[in-house]
């Protein structure tokens, strides 16, 4: 009963944000109860949460070895779980289609979680499949109306619009530097835009809402000085699938602007709690 209230616990303190947290305790838990798939399960999450995907890859694998030697019928739902944790490893590695083979793997099964279709979903799109897609986000707000709405989509000259109303509500200070960088639209991002500088970091995720992709004017020199600005790409389709409604959409987009604005100004992802923009 002590694990069962511990493996609560990581939960809730995944939830509260607590996600160091609830890594910490999960490794001790995992460590103690290494045949549990709940522990590794928990194990699985608390890393997600903390951007540890090989740690989430690892503990994802041994709870479906667990549970493949266990073959009871009712650690079905516990399998397609674990599998479909080894997807969103992949997907946010930009491995798609070994994320779609884990998906269909955990579906095949029989318990249908209603966030594996809507994961299926996302791939299903970014591999322009969208009448698939669309399939799947059904499936998936049948399952569960209150946490999978149908994403809203809007034509471009209305994500356009949509801009433009974020663009003439910047604050000030922003207002000049969004004069200085050009804003594209885009309906997703690609590989190359995200991939890590730095060797062993993990690329930025497939569902950013916006990337400032250049030098920043912090880190320009003369060296620099016949280079272009560089961009900020705002990304309807991520950020269709967060917004239900076009007011939604205009406050995201707002938000993302300023985050990549703050970018281009030299502020990195420690300064923007400071600037209200975390």
């Amino acid at each position: 009963m002590d694990m069962l209230r511990r493996i609560d616990e990581i939960w809730e303190e995944i939830e509260a944000g607590e996600a160091e947290k609830a890594l910490l305790t999960a490794r001790e838990v995992a460590e103690q109860n290494p045949r549990e798939p709940a522990a590794l399960l928990a194990l699985a999450a608390a890393s997600w949460a903390n951007e540890s995907v090989e740690e989430c890859r690892t503990a994802a694998e041994h709870a479906i070895s667990v549970l493949r030697v266990q073959k009871a019928a009712e650690e079905k739902s516990q399998l397609a779980y674990a599998i479909g944790w080894l997807a969103r490893v992949e997907w946010r590695l930009w491995h798609f289609r070994k994320a779609e083979d884990h998906l269909r793997e955990a579906l095949g099964l029989g318990p249908e979680h209603p966030w594996l279709w809507e994961l299926l979903a996302q791939i299903l799109e970014r591999t322009n499949r969208r009448e698939e897609a669309a399939a799947a986000d059904r499936r998936a707000q049948r399952l569960d109306e209150e946490h999978y709405p149908l994403p809203v989509r809007f034509s471009r000259e209305e994500a356009e619009a949509a801009l433009q109303e974020a663009l003439d509500a910047l604050p000030e200070e922003f207002q000049s530097a969004a004069g200085e960088v050009p804003i594209v639209l885009e309906e997703f991002p690609a590989l190359r835009m995200a991939r890590a500088e730095v060797a062993g970091e993990l690329p930025l995720a497939p569902d950013i809402l916006g990337l400032f992709f250049g030098v920043s004017l912090a880190d320009r020199s003369f060296f620099h000085s016949f280079e272009p600005p560089g961009a900020i790409f705002l990304f309807q389709g991520n950020l269709e699938r967060m917004c239900g409604d076009r007011q939604t959409l205009v406050e995201e987009i707002a938000i993302t602007l300023e985050h990549e604005l703050a970018h281009y100004l030299g502020f990195d992802e420690s300064a923007m709690p400071g600037l209200g923009l975390d």
